[in-house]
């Protein structure tokens, strides 16, 4: 049996429920926020260096007024407290907003230090003053169990696309482990005693092979007025697109997305060649073709997973605003693996 119930959210939403087996999906209508943001994406000019090519996103009126710190914003100042779940659970923390602004915290952000650093799911928008949320997120530091420090630390660096990509298609923390071993034998970095992921970001060789893309690149934001994000691509194979909800939250998150980027490309084989800015474009638009689901996110807005047999993605809204949208070009990435740990939240103690 079928029915349809017709709900008034911020974002006006039709709910679509096919039965239990089925769960819901979530329909377009006149005036949602994802379409509204589409149809008014100007691509700018590229800027290429070597393999990595990047398309600025400009929009005109479309300023979210909400005044949002950023994770390493609001660690620096003292404001975000994030902590272990009681002893520890690996794919869960504690995150607790003390300020009195809004605290945006975007997937794929790592956060170091208490027994092993992480990988933050799921955008997530803290309220100010905010109780304690639990917060989604991966380890990416599979050899450590031990406490380092009371409270996670920001480290200014996000994961590589690829990470970002898997993470989201398969959901499995042994996928997560895995791409960090697999990069850093493609990177040739030393073994760590803890497997971390930060080590990579830290090796000196690895540094000065991202250094020269950031020096070239790291621009983009002051290129043209009301840059609000961009397509990453490398050669003429389209990576992700991040786009934000103003300039001056991309401005904030740029440094680090440029080096994820950077990171996710140097040790890819560099075959020349870009895509057009209306392919860019066309690539953007799919998403009015795809179908939406209701996410996941611990704080406040709404969470849409955008999928399609060419896309996929998601969006964060909040107040009618996409505070966040990423989207992904769908690739052969397994979804079934014997040998995968899919039981990914289970809790651990010290021995």
């Amino acid at each position: 049996m079928s029915f349809r119930i017709l709900m008034l959210t911020t974002f006006l939403t039709i709910f679509k429920i096919s039965g239990p087996e089925e769960g819901f999906t979530l329909e377009w209508v006149e005036d949602h926020p994802i379409e509204k943001l589409i149809e008014i994406i100007h691509v700018e000019k590229p800027l290429q260096y070597k393999n990595l090519t990047i398309f600025p996103l400009s929009l005109k009126k479309y300023g979210d007024k909400i005044h949002y710190l950023t994770l390493d914003e609001a660690v620096r100042r003292g404001d975000l407290m994030i902590t272990e779940l009681g002893d520890g659970i690996v794919n869960e923390v504690l995150a607790q907003n003390n300020s009195k602004h809004y605290v945006f915290l975007m997937t794929g952000e790592l956060i170091t230090g208490s027994k092993q650093d992480r990988m933050v799911s799921y955008d997530c928008l803290l309220p100010p003053q905010s109780r304690k949320v639990r917060l989604q997120v991966y380890c990416i530091e599979q050899g450590r169990w031990t406490q380092e420090s009371k409270y996670f630390d920001s480290i200014g660096e996000s994961a590589h696309i690829r990470m970002r990509e898997l993470a989201r298609v398969t959901k499995s923390q042994d996928r997560v482990w895995r791409e960090v071993e697999r990069k850093r034998y493609s990177l040739k970095v030393e073994p760590s005693p803890t497997q971390a992921f930060s080590k990579i970001l830290e090796d000196k060789d690895v540094q000065t092979n991202i250094q020269p893309y950031y020096d070239e690149l790291s621009r983009v934001p002051d290129i043209a007025r009301n840059i609000y994000g961009v397509v990453a691509v490398a050669g003429d194979r389209i990576l992700v697109c991040d786009l934000f909800s103003s300039p001056r939250v991309f401005e904030k998150l740029w440094p680090k997305l440029l080096r994820s980027y950077v990171l996710d490309v140097i040790d890819r084989p560099f075959h020349g060649g870009s895509p057009s800015r209306r392919k860019v474009r066309d690539f953007i638009r799919e998403t009015l073709e795809a179908e939406t689901t209701r996410g996941e996110t611990n704080g406040v807005g709404k969470a849409v997973e955008i999928t399609s047999p060419s896309i996929f993605g998601s969006a964060l809204i909040f107040k009618e605003k996409v505070v966040h949208l990423d989207l992904f070009p769908r690739r052969v990435i397994p979804l079934h693996d014997s040998s995968l740990d899919l039981n990914f939240r289970r809790q651990r103690s010290d021995k």
